[in-house]
């Protein structure tokens, strides 16, 4: 389960990456048209989605 945080997590980051290269214009040929906005979400999706997997870890951790 670690395992599938760890790479949702790395998703997350690139996502980031990109997202802040479009920001700072590294990316001007792409537009901000549906499927941009996709990424974007599904970057976010990923974040949250590892963040709450490692939660439940460390919640869960201590008990049997």
């Amino acid at each position: 389960m670690r395992f599938v945080a760890a790479l949702l997590l790395l998703w997350a980051l690139f996502g980031c990456a990109v997202v802040v290269m479009m920001v700072y214009g590294a990316f001007e040929h792409v537009a901000m048209n549906e499927p941009v906005m996709a990424a974007i979400l599904s970057t976010g999706t990923a974040f949250l989605a590892s963040a709450g997997i490692f939660f439940c870890w460390w919640h869960t951790r201590g008990r049997p």
